[in-house]
Order: structure tokens, then sequence, then C-alpha cells
């Protein structure tokens, strides 16, 4: 909103009291009358050129606002979000008394794939393992690049045995996907460990994530490649 005043009539301290109120309720400038058609236009112009700065930083903080909450190489929440985000469901549901899953997930012999083929295409299995999960999992499910070769799996309103079954669902996708190199298509496995709550050993959130680690560890121990729940 522009407000206006005219040359010929001075504004009066009433005039006065009344253009600030009309700035404090959101006009954004001042005119006088008669104002010259060029001043009005150049004025239009910095305020569009000034929503226009507005409009940028504001994409540009939610660039940031993502950027702080998600792993750079996959698109998947960072290690920092998903601790936020599995505390806030954990606190939801033992409220509530409601189900709640964690699912640890590591590469079997990742390292390998990194000696063997490079770098690049160690990454480029990682963005297919996060995009292969991200397909089998539930729209309130969340996924994270926990570390490394490390993913975890966030799954709200899922018991033990719902949990298996997507697990179980992720790792024979994983096992089937293929990453073309130059020479040949590279393939990976991985093993996971699943942990529930309610769940007799589960009394806090530390507890959770102490469950999904051991029966991840185990899943590694007894062969790779398989779904181990406690």
């Amino acid at each position: 909103a522009v407000t206006a005043a005219d040359k010929d009539h001075p504004l009066t301290e009433e005039d006065t009291r009344a253009t600030l109120r009309a700035l404090r309720a959101g006009a954004d400038d001042y005119l006088t009358k008669p104002f010259h058609d060029e001043e009005l236009v150049a004025r239009a112009r910095v305020h569009l050129r000034l929503r226009e700065l507005q409009d940028e930083l504001r994409d540009k903080s939610t660039l940031l606002e993502t950027l702080n909450r998600t792993d750079g190489l996959t698109g998947l929440l960072n290690r920092r979000s998903l601790v936020e985000v599995l505390g806030a469901e954990f606190a939801k549901c033992t409220r509530y008394r409601a189900p709640l899953s964690l699912v640890m997930v590591d590469l079997d012999r990742f390292k390998k794939v990194n000696d063997t083929f490079g770098h690049p295409v160690g990454d480029a299995v990682l963005k297919t393992v996060a995009r292969v999960i991200r397909a089998e999992l539930r729209a309130c499910d969340a996924a994270a690049r926990f570390g490394g070769e490390e993913f975890a799996l966030l799954l709200p309103q899922t018991d033990r045995a719902g949990a298996i079954v997507a697990a179980e669902r992720c790792r024979t996708a994983l096992e089937a996907a293929r990453v073309p190199t130059s020479a040949s298509a590279v393939s990976v496995t991985a093993s996971f460990g699943v942990a529930t709550w309610p769940h007799p050993q589960v009394a806090r959130l530390d507890d959770l994530v102490s469950q999904a680690d051991q029966a991840l560890y185990r899943a590694k121990s007894e062969g790779r490649n398989r779904v181990v729940a406690l």
C-alpha cells in the first residue's frame, strides 16, 4: 500500500498520525501529490526488487534447512535429523502405547566395492541403496544415512512382525539391485537389525537403538544378508 498527501495542502499533525498508522498497518511507502509517473514506477520497481530479494532469502533459508537435515550424497535424513525424529516418535508412541520399530542396516563388505571399483562407484551404490529403501518404505516411515555405509529405518505404528516384513522387503530389493559401471554391474547385499518398542528390554530410547545395533551385529555374525530381530 502507498499513502499520499497533496503538496498544496501540507500534512497536519493529524495527517502525520494517520500516515504513521497506515505505515504501521502495512503501508510500504509514502508519496505526495501530485507525483510524477516516473517516480511512481521507480518506487514500484524498488518494492518489487525488495520482494524478490525477500523471496530469494526465504528460498535460501529453506535450502539451508534442507541441507542441514539431509545427507548430501543420498538425500536421506542425516544422523542428527533422524535422532530428532526418533526422539519425537518414541515419546509419542510410549505415551499412546503404539508400537515403534527401528531397523539398522549395514551394507555387507562395502569396503571391497570401494577398493575394487573406486569411490565414485561406491557413491553410486550408496545412492542406489537410498533410492531402493525409499521405494520400499511407506510415506510415514523415515530413512537416514546413519554414517558411512550404515542406514537406519524408522517405522512408526509398526510392531516386530511388521518390521521384519518391511526389512525383508528392503533386503530382497537391495539384493536384486544393480549399479552399472564401465566394466560390469555391481551388486551389494545388506544386513538388518530390528528392534521394537514395546519390549521387555526397551525402557528408554537408548535401549531401542542398542537393541537394533545388537540385532545388526547378530545378522553380521550369522552370515550377513539377513534380517535379525530381537
